[in-house]
């Protein structure tokens, strides 16, 4: 059994990491037991940061939108 404490921020642009332990290297660490749920492991495969490139998206549509209802 291990136990893993964070400190994390939650701001507008997202989840912040403030401090903890470093990213923990599963090829060193050794069980018994394995999650075979497809759904958590693709849950846990996400990084916890949401990438630019969906904002950037959601912005410029947002933006042709305004833009054409302008004209």
């Amino acid at each position: 059994m291990a136990q893993f404490q964070t400190t994390i921020a939650l701001t507008k642009n997202g989840t912040v990491r403030l401090s903890g332990p470093a990213a923990l290297d599963t090829e060193k660490v050794k069980s018994e037991k394995k999650l075979e749920d497809e759904e958590l492991l693709k849950l846990i495969a996400e990084p916890l940061k949401a990438g630019k490139s969906k904002n950037k998206k959601k912005k410029k549509a947002a933006g042709e939108g305004k833009a054409e209802g302008e004209e």
